[in-house]
């Protein structure tokens, strides 16, 4: 504006240099990961936190993960990347504020209400913030003019997507969210924030975890993920009648993880189910089976070939309980490394023939009772047999796993 006015006002215009600064980056994400990328070319050390996303992952594309409450002193700068739930609303408030460094900018172009907005007004008044850029607002059009009015704030009238071509794409994703409903198909999205939260519980962590191994062990009875592969996932008992969209998410999160090239979580575990074709419904049933107060089903199917899992949550494990309607005689505890087979031969020969590959790495057993068409047995294991194959003379499947 000075320039169209005739001005030359360089000394009014002194920056400071992105690199060599620290960027938080709060949701790794895809959008997150992009952020990094981009901003990793100007020079900046990347850090970041997400629920979702493990260390190991998150240094893949250079980021640093830290918890939030390490992250907070370190940061030059913070940006948000996360959806509007109850554990990301008022996230950056005076408290997290305080543990900043003196003069931290802020960016929030995800949801209004992630950023506690009268503590950042606090904030940019006493200089511990230098300085925030927002696109997003609790009120649109915003009215506090505290903020709105503030000489260290940029902002812009939410403009995420306006772009001619950004409209054209969620035009065809609502179209598409259409069609998917019609036809049954659940919703992953702006839809399924609650049941993203929900997942992010600590009680229901345990839950997820059995999800993603029922699914995971499914797909290892009956093959790998093809076009024409189904998945039923049923829920048992009045405490898991609204659970369906987070174990669904977690169940194909399991099956895909062994198909899909990308790293798979609960966000893009349906979309990626999508991409390869898996098919997914689920259903609740109120009544729990005998001895349980709530029960996860799997049932799979690819082609001719079929399975149903059935497990719970003893504590905080989860339990594998059925295989086909076979119940097992003890828990068996899906975590950590475990082999599981079916055999005609009785529990002992096949203990017996283990000698050769490790019996000393069973850390429990546990089988189904024998029936006309066999009996599975399942050991975890201290970490994976060198050669399962030495089994194969005594069972008719078998598979092992690393939870």
């Amino acid at each position: 504006m000075s320039m169209r006015e005739g001005r030359w006002d360089r000394k009014e215009y002194m920056g400071t240099e992105l690199y060599g600064k620290t960027l938080a980056i709060i949701g790794l994400g895809r959008i997150g990961r992009e952020v990094a990328a981009r901003m990793q070319s100007f020079g900046m050390k990347t850090i970041g936190f997400d629920p979702l996303v493990s260390a190991e992952e998150a240094a893949e594309f250079n980021v640093r993960w830290l918890s939030v409450e390490d992250i907070w002193p370190v940061a030059d700068y913070i940006t948000v990347h996360v959806p509007l739930i109850p554990p990301t609303k008022g996230m950056l408030n005076d408290a997290s504020l305080a543990k900043c460094k003196k003069g931290v900018r802020v960016l929030n172009v995800a949801r209004g209400g992630i950023y506690d907005e009268d503590a950042l007004v606090r904030a940019l008044d006493s200089g511990q913030c230098g300085g925030a850029a927002l696109d997003v607002f609790v009120e649109e059009p915003p009215t506090k003019t505290s903020l709105t009015q503030h000489p260290n704030v940029i902002l812009t009238p939410h403009l995420g997507a306006s772009t001619k071509e950004a409209q054209i794409r969620v035009a065809e994703e609502i179209a598409q969210q259409f069609v998917d409903a019609s036809n049954g198909k659940s919703l992953f999205g702006a839809l399924n924030a609650q049941a993203l939260s929900n997942a992010l519980e600590p009680d229901t962590r345990p839950l997820v975890n059995l999800g993603q191994a029922l699914g995971l062990l499914a797909i290892s009875i009956v093959g790998s993920v093809k076009a024409d592969t189904k998945v039923q996932i049923i829920t048992y008992g009045d405490n898991l009648k609204d659970a369906g969209k987070y174990l669904s998410a977690a169940v194909l999160s399991g099956m895909v993880k062994s198909k899909s090239s990308s790293k798979v979580n609960l966000v893009n575990a349906p979309v990626l189910a999508k991409e390869i074709g898996l098919q997914a419904v689920t259903e609740h049933i109120e009544l729990a089976p005998s001895n349980l107060s709530n029960a996860v089903s799997v049932v799979a199917t690819a082609g001719a070939i079929s399975c149903k899992l059935s497990g719970t949550v003893m504590g905080t494990s989860p339990v594998l309980c059925e295989i086909d309607g076979s119940t097992f005689q003890g828990p068996a505890v899906l975590a950590g490394h475990l082999l599981l087979y079916k055999t005609q031969a009785a529990p002992a020969e096949v203990l017996a023939s283990l000698a050769g590959a490790g019996a000393n790495q069973i850390l429990s057993f546990t089988s189904t009772c024998g029936r006309t068409d066999g009996s599975w047995g399942y050991l975890q294991l201290v970490s994976p047999l060198p050669n399962p194959e030495s089994l194969n003379g005594q069972t008719t499947f078998t598979t092992q796993l690393s939870l």
